[in-house]
């Protein structure tokens, strides 16, 4: 589940202050009192979206948003393209490669949700998918995302069955 926006008051304070008065990522952080990856990850945005100091102060913050935020194509399940597998196999097995970077490569490349089947698929924990998910607990995981594991639907079933004794 991705982390609640800033309001766009504090958006505009975060690209004001580096883009008007020059600051550094980590000066603007401070003043803001924010994460230096989450001021990073909004002026990234602005960026991508080409956007100046001198056009924000024209926008509304609906146009602002929609600038920072544009909405994702919507692709039908069937034509979503899956990762190259052994890529990946092979990615992960880098010295330096950490829970973080597979996020954002699964972010990037996919939304959450698609990763989050991809990685369930590949018979992944769902420890393991909360953590790369960045999910604070991992009843948030189980929440969202159980209904992706019909086998845990079946195995629950014939536990239960066993349990009581029932036919099989």
């Amino acid at each position: 589940m991705p982390a609640e926006r800033l309001s766009m008051r504090k958006m505009r304070e975060v690209l004001r202050l580096k883009w008007a008065l020059g600051l550094s990522a980590r000066q603007v952080a401070g003043s803001a009192g924010l994460a230096r990856s989450t001021v990073g990850e909004y002026l990234r945005r602005a960026e991508a979206a080409g956007l100046s100091w001198q056009e924000v102060e024209t926008l509304t913050d609906g146009e602002l948003d929609e600038k920072l935020f544009p909405p994702l194509p919507r692709l039908p399940a069937g034509e979503r393209p899956l990762p190259d597998w052994a890529k990946t196999k092979q990615e992960l097995r880098g010295d330096h490669v950490t829970l973080y970077l597979i996020w954002e490569l699964c972010r990037v490349r996919h939304n959450s949700h698609s990763c989050a089947s991809l990685l369930f698929a590949q018979g992944c924990s769902l420890r393991l998918v909360m953590e790369i998910l960045g999910h604070s607990q991992i009843a948030l995981t189980a929440n969202t995302y159980t209904h992706l594991l019909p086998e845990a639907d079946r195995e629950g079933a014939a536990a239960m069955q066993s349990l009581f004794g029932g036919a099989g």
